[in-house]
């Protein structure tokens, strides 16, 4: 939109209000004019303390149709016959009025035909009521909810004029039990209802039977937040439906069967209950189904083949579960899928293949899981992407091609992506991240109260609170980055490693050399003992052959011995007789 038509569009908005407050009639304190586009003639009412108030304070609004009466937080304990007299109301909202009961004739005059719309919520009646409503004409909506209705009888809307003219009806909040309902065919008479909302009550099954006179024309069922613990195959049959709630209930599983009733379905609430794993099965029967929420549930992995019933998906609500596995193929049965929410989950990773082929998905949110690595190309290739919020993970950097041919600039097309409170480590490798967010200051990266910054750099440069956006001039340094965290734990433990296995192998080193000398050194002694042997065993028979010769002339018999392997070169042996003499002494 071109700056022309922006002011164009903005002086028929204005023009249109102008136009509104015009007709706004002139009301008297505590009352107010609050017109809008929808409403033009839209009064409001606060603290009055009572209903004769209201009415003098508005008296100038007879004289034009009022589109929208609000009355709150203002005593009135009953309204009286006649007390709307003259004044044409199409809508009228009394809410936190402390009122138990409406008088016959309540509403005589103009309003018994244009009053469509009745909101009587946070007040204090007992039943649906008798008097007053039930000569109501056009009555199209109405709402009872939060106040003390704890029944519904057979006829209660037997008498009303509007019966077969009410579309749409809630009674959320009140003390409707099963007993309420028991036996009662309570909506046989609404022939025309289309819209029913029984929300935190006290039902503890589907009251069947008291839905079944709206079977044909029930299209919204709202039974969240009571004590629903099963869906019995046969209790949902609305052919014509297209939005169930069963959200908050006691509900662990539900058989595919049970769906089989409304064919049609288009939305189904399921947040809050206790599937303890994902059933593929039971959307078998809802094919057309285009939004599914099915949060706060235990359920941990979203299988492959999880929503292969549901080709129609458009809008995916899993917030708040426990889900820390998404199986591949998972949301490739989805080809239509626009929004994926699943924000507080406990993913770790992105990876590539988890929403590769979704041409038309618009929007993901995952914000607050545990988010540390973005793989390649993690949320590339979505020509359609415009809002992506990964806020409040553990992520420190994000991989150059993740964004590749996403987030396209699109002719009035508001692009976001969060990502505040990260720990973004800003070095050379998250350049690319911050100067996409330069290049395209459309893109909304913070919230409220929550800044895209950098937590942490390299040499302090930027400083820690950088926003993503700014420029910090610093150099790109591409040396490796000093280690930290788990990593520097690893080196760690490699180093240390090394050092056992090297003091390992020095100590085997050193007890084979020292084997080694030992058994060498055995080998000498042994050796020189063995030689010492010779020598003294040859010694010895010569000694022995000294001593007989020279003490007995008498040859004894000779004696063997071991041969001598020694050679000794010794003068020859004589005895005394033989022995030469040395007349040279004589």
């Amino acid at each position: 939109m071109n700056p022309r038509q922006f002011i164009l569009c903005l002086g028929i908005v204005l023009c249109t209000l102008n136009s509104a407050t015009a007709q706004c009639p002139r009301v008297n304190i505590p009352c107010r004019c609050a017109p809008s586009i929808y409403e033009p003639v839209a009064i409001i009412c606060e603290n009055a303390g009572s209903l004769q108030n209201v009415l003098n304070a508005i008296q100038e609004a007879k004289t034009v149709p009022i589109d929208s009466l609000t009355i709150v937080d203002t005593a009135v304990n009953s309204i009286n016959a006649n007390a709307f007299e003259g004044f044409t109301i199409l809508r009228l909202v009394m809410n936190r009025n402390t009122m138990s009961s409406i008088s016959s004739g309540a509403f005589n005059g103009p309003m018994l035909d244009t009053l469509v719309e009745l909101d009587l919520t946070d007040n204090n009646l007992g039943q649906v009521p008798q008097l007053g409503l039930v000569e109501l004409r056009s009555l199209r909506k109405l709402y009872l909810n939060r106040n003390r209705i704890p029944s519904l009888s057979k006829t209660a809307f037997s008498n009303y004029a509007s019966k077969g003219k009410l579309l749409k009806l809630e009674l959320a909040g009140n003390r409707l039990s099963n007993d309420a309902f028991s036996g009662s065919d309570v909506l046989r008479d609404l022939t025309s209802l289309e819209e029913l909302s029984l929300e935190t009550n006290s039902l503890t099954q589907i009251p069947s039977y008291a839905l079944s006179g709206a079977r044909d024309t029930l299209i919204n069922l709202n039974l969240g937040l009571n004590q629903i613990g099963q869906v019995p195959v046969g209790a949902l049959d609305f052919p014509k439906l297209t939005s169930l709630s069963l959200e908050f209930n006691g509900i662990d599983a539900i058989l595919p069967q049970a769906f089989q009733g409304v064919p049609t379905l288009q939305y189904l609430y399921l947040t809050g209950n206790k599937f303890p794993t994902w059933s593929s099965g039971m959307f078998f029967y809802i094919k057309q189904l285009r939004t599914l929420g099915i949060g706060e549930t235990p359920i941990s992995v979203i299988p492959s083949d999880g929503l292969k019933y549901l080709p129609n998906l458009i809008r995916l609500e899993m917030s708040e579960a426990a889900v820390d596995t998404i199986q591949k193929g998972a949301f490739q049965s989805t080809p239509l899928i626009q929004a994926i929410v699943m924000n507080k989950n406990r993913l770790t990773e992105i990876r590539k293949d988890y929403f590769a082929g979704l041409n038309d998905l618009y929007s993901i949110d995952l914000q607050g899981n545990r988010l540390e690595v973005v793989e390649n190309e993690g949320f590339a290739n979505l020509r359609s992407l415009r809002h992506l919020d990964i806020s409040y993970n553990l992520l420190t950097t994000l991989p150059n091609d993740a964004f590749t041919n996403s987030f396209l600039p699109a002719a009035n097309d508001r692009r976001v992506i969060y990502s505040c409170a990260n720990p973004w480590l800003c070095d050379s490798r998250f350049e690319f991240f911050r100067q996409l967010l330069r290049s395209n200051a459309d893109i909304d990266i913070d919230k409220p109260n929550c800044a895209s910054v950098c937590t942490s750099s390299i040499n302090g440069c930027p400083p820690i609170g950088t926003p993503l956006r700014d420029i910090d001039n610093c150099p790109i340094a591409d040396n490796p980055l000093p280690l930290s965290g788990s990593a520097l734990s690893m080196v760690g433990w490699i180093i240390l490693a090394v050092i056992l296995t090297i003091l390992l192998i020095s100590i085997c080193l050193m007890a084979l050399i020292r084997y080694g000398m030992s058994h060498r050194r055995k080998k000498q002694k042994d050796q020189e003992l063995e030689d010492q042997g010779y020598i003294t065993g040859g010694g010895s028979i010569f000694q022995a052959s000294v001593a007989n010769g020279a003490g007995n002339n008498t040859l004894t018999p000779r004696q063997h011995y071991a041969p001598s392997i020694v050679e000794m070169d010794l003068p020859k042996a004589y005895n005394l007789e033989s022995q030469p003499y040395n007349t040279n002494l004589y």
